[in-house]
């Protein structure tokens, strides 16, 4: 009876000293999405900031229910003998962007959910329907920037604010997204089944 008393004492010991190392090793598997996450979310928000820039900007000299963004900078199909048409890059920059911000929110609550258990509920339910939301949210961008209207439109080198960034540097830019969510995709997953 003794031995099998000291032998629970001691699994109980060895318990208590590996939980530390599984609770450190837990947060450092939810920092790797979240970081992924977070600056995916705030890259994508920048550009969606640049094309509301835009967009305001451009409104001031026609109606401002016309996208000017989406349509490279012209305000409509027929100026300037350009017959390519609208680019539906401000979706592609709100879908990227919400997408984003739901992935993190919903990375911090598994993290947390270290702390409160009830938010694993939160967390796994959320982080399995955004997972879906985020593949889709891949091929929306690679769709819409590879279209025939993405190509042209990441090929004007017309300024859209008051730092020279122009359609030739967003097209650049989505494109650079486009590869790195493509290859953080898996990478991003796996480590959000861990926390799972």
């Amino acid at each position: 009876m003794q031995a099998g008393g000291k032998s629970a004492e001691c699994v109980g010991k060895l318990l208590m000293a590996s939980s530390g190392k599984i609770f450190i090793s837990y947060l450092m598997m939810a920092a790797i999405p979240f970081i992924i996450s977070s600056t995916m979310m705030g890259l994508y928000w920048g550009l969606f900031s640049d094309a509301a820039y835009y967009n305001d900007n451009a409104g001031a000299s026609m109606n401002k229910d016309t996208n000017t963004f989406d349509w490279c900078g012209i305000v409509t199909p027929s100026m300037s003998g350009i017959t390519f048409g609208d680019t539906k890059w401000t979706v592609v920059f709100t879908l990227n962007a919400i997408t984003y911000t739901l992935l993190t929110v919903f990375t911090i609550a598994l993290a947390l959910s270290a702390f409160a258990w009830p938010l694993a509920f939160c967390g796994c339910a959320g982080a399995c329907c955004s997972q879906m939301l985020h593949l889709a949210t891949i091929i929306v961008t690679g769709v819409f920037r590879y279209s025939k209207d993405g190509k042209k439109c990441a090929e004007q080198a017309i300024p859209i604010n008051e730092n020279k960034l122009t359609f030739v540097d967003v097209g650049d830019r989505m494109q650079g997204l486009f590869i790195a969510q493509c290859v953080l995709f898996c990478f991003y997953g796996c480590c959000l089944g861990f926390l799972l």
